[in-house]
């Protein structure tokens, strides 16, 4: 999945290599809601995780987690391939700045 994430969208986010796991997690650029991209991938099928929705305090910036564990290839790359359109769509009219900040997460103060 990585090396297709870096292949297609390569000049948007940023992976890192990993030795072991599940999922990757897809940075995307600052003032990108990963929310609504989120939110825009459900919609087609593609279950993408917000980042920013298990962050305690406020991100730097958005990212999405991805699994791959349960996939083959070719499915990996049609996801991507449809992650990638919906991505590119959110970057060049990125909305309303990003706040961070889960709904369903409570102040401990």
């Amino acid at each position: 999945m990585i090396e297709t994430l870096r292949e297609r969208l390569g000049d948007v986010v940023e992976t890192w290599d990993t030795e072991a796991g599940m999922h990757t997690v897809a940075w995307l650029p600052p003032q990108v809601e990963d929310s609504r991209i989120s939110a825009e991938a459900a919609r087609v099928g593609l279950f993408a995780l917000p980042a920013s929705g298990f962050a305690i305090r406020p991100l730097a910036r958005g990212g999405l987690l991805l699994g791959y564990a349960a996939f083959k290839p070719a499915v990996i790359r049609k996801g991507v391939r449809d992650l990638e359109s919906i991505i590119r769509q959110c970057v060049n009219s990125p909305g309303t700045p990003m706040r961070y900040r889960s709904a369903r997460l409570h102040s401990c103060r």
